[in-house]
């Protein structure tokens, strides 16, 4: 039954979480989080992996490729550019708006013992967000639009009908969830110190100039998600361009990227455990800085040794112990 519960909630997000805060009662104790497991070597762990895209499926599929027009985008005009700005504006800023306002004000008192930090973010950090999640929004509808003109003008290789090479289209859709990880990490990792000397460290400036941008917000809401500098969101969607290496591609594969990565950074930064967004060891990455880069299911973190997690007071005592500081938000 709990197995089957959890794979409803991805598949059905957020129709299942909605139902599940309501079912909450008014208040109660203290949620314990499970500690992580440093790699998901369950094969139930990849079958979440896949129901997890079925909503953003549904997005891309209802929402975003009828919104597109192609006759339209052979000449660079603002009014097919303006719905595709408009369509993210609402899908990106909106969603994660609704759901602070669920998780923060709404649902405040059931949920709040399955916050990780029990402290709540200040006014000043989601006025912020705010602005840099919407210039990261208008920048992704900047990438799609220059795609999608270069594909009306035939400049890139696309092809409208999924099932014209259906091995090939699922495939890369089934696949996304990986690859987009790999380019996560390796963007995201860069973006941190390399605490090397041998070479210049390029990461202690991007952190410095960039990245830490996005770490202001230490104790992160669904805001933060996409909160981040305009080079840093410049890099963190330009994996939905990947598909486009493959030579042919259909829309989909960009739009359902596209979605993910707006999306799974929006509920995975929202404070919460299950039935929020449940990603305590990306919020432990923003409490302790040089852990959790990318995900369980594609364990780099495990393989380069950056992996935590356990309860709060365990994990303060792992970062000491390793010659770091406490967490920085507690």
């Amino acid at each position: 039954t709990t197995m089957f519960s959890t794979l409803l909630e991805l598949a059905s997000w957020p129709c299942f979480q909605l139902w599940e805060f309501v079912r909450l009662p008014p208040a109660g104790p203290r949620v314990a989080v499970p500690p992580a497991r440093p790699v998901a070597d369950k094969f139930i762990d990849h079958v979440s992996v896949l129901l997890a895209l079925v909503p953003k499926l549904l997005i891309a599929v209802f929402i975003m490729l009828p919104t597109i027009d192609f006759e339209a985008a052979r000449t660079l005009s603002l009014r097919w550019m303006a719905v595709i700005c408009v369509r993210d504006f609402l899908i990106h800023v909106g969603t994660a708006v609704v759901w602070d306002w669920l998780l923060y004000r709404v649902f405040r008192e059931r949920l709040a013992p399955y916050k990780f930090n029990q402290n709540y973010p200040s006014r000043e950090q989601i006025r912020r967000d705010l602005l840099w999640t919407t210039s990261a929004t208008f920048l992704s509808s900047v990438q799609e639009i220059v795609v999608v003109h270069l594909w009306a003008k035939g400049h890139l290789s696309v092809y409208h009908d999924f099932w014209q090479y259906p091995l090939f289209s699922v495939l890369v859709l089934a696949s996304m969830p990986y690859w987009r990880i790999v380019h996560f990490y390796i963007i995201h990792r860069g973006m941190h110190p390399w605490r090397t000397t041998r070479i210049p460290d390029l990461g202690r400036f991007l952190y410095k100039h960039v990245h830490s941008l996005h770490h202001k917000s230490n104790n992160p809401t669904a805001l933060s998600g996409i909160s981040m500098h305009p080079v840093e969101s410049v890099a963190y969607f330009s994996a939905a361009l990947l598909p486009l290496l493959a030579g042919a591609s259909h829309p989909l594969h960009h739009l359902v990227t596209k979605v993910d990565l707006a999306l799974g950074a929006i509920v995975g930064h929202d404070g919460f455990n299950s039935p929020g967004g449940a990603s305590y060891t990306h919020y432990l990455h923003h409490a302790y800085f040089d852990y959790n880069y990318g995900e369980s299911y594609v364990p780099l973190d495990y393989i380069f040794g950056s992996f935590i997690s356990g309860p709060p007071s365990e994990v303060r005592k792992m970062r000491v112990a390793a010659g770091g500081a406490g967490s920085k938000t507690e």
